[in-house]
This record gives C-alpha cells, sequence and structure tokens, in this order.
C-alpha cells in the first residue's frame, strides 16, 4: 500500500479510534449504583453522589485519552521501525 493511503487510514483510525475509546469509558459509569438499583428522583436529589459521578467520567475519559495515545505511540513507532527496516534493506538512507 502506497505511503499516502497508509497516512490517510492512520489518521482517520487515529480519530476514530480515540472517539470510541473516550465514548466507552464515559459510558461505562454506572450512576444507578449497579445491583442495588436506586430511582432516578433519589440520586437527583443527593448532589455530592452525582459531582461524584461526574468525576468518576471525567476521570475514566482522561484515562481512556492517555490509553489511545500511548496505544498509538506504540503502533507509529512500528511503522516508523518497518519503513527504516525497508529503506535499509533497498539501500537507501533512512531519513527520519
Amino acid at each position: 500500500m502506497p505511503q499516502k493511503k497508509w497516512q490517510s487510514l492512520l489518521r482517520r483510525a487515529f480519530l476514530l479510534s480515540t472517539v470510541l475509546f473516550v465514548l466507552s469509558a464515559t459510558l461505562s459509569v454506572n450512576y444507578y449504583g449497579g445491583c442495588n438499583p436506586t430511582s432516578y428522583d433519589k440520586l437527583v436529589e443527593n448532589r455530592d453522589y452525582i459531582i461524584s459521578k461526574n468525576q468518576e467520567q471525567i476521570s475514566q475519559s482522561l484515562n481512556a485519552i492517555v490509553w489511545s495515545v500511548a496505544l498509538w505511540s506504540v503502533i507509529i513507532l512500528v511503522c516508523l521501525l518497518a519503513i527504516q527496516r525497508g529503506k535499509t534493506k533497498s539501500g537507501t538512507k533512512p531519513s527520519l
């Protein structure tokens, strides 16, 4: 696959995967108490509970961003190493 197509594919995949990581982490926070569900009215009354759950959502989202960047750093490193290896095998000097 030509390098231009790889760039386009990686750019789109990066954006999509990062958005999906963050969205899945945000939606993984449970407001209703898991096994002991609480009614919506009781949840709305307890402001401290809502604030703590919002903080948990923010924390999960930021954690997902960190993992996404770490994963993509590894993917880009592997791609750069593969390009460098291909250039050294073909006899041209690698330029980074």
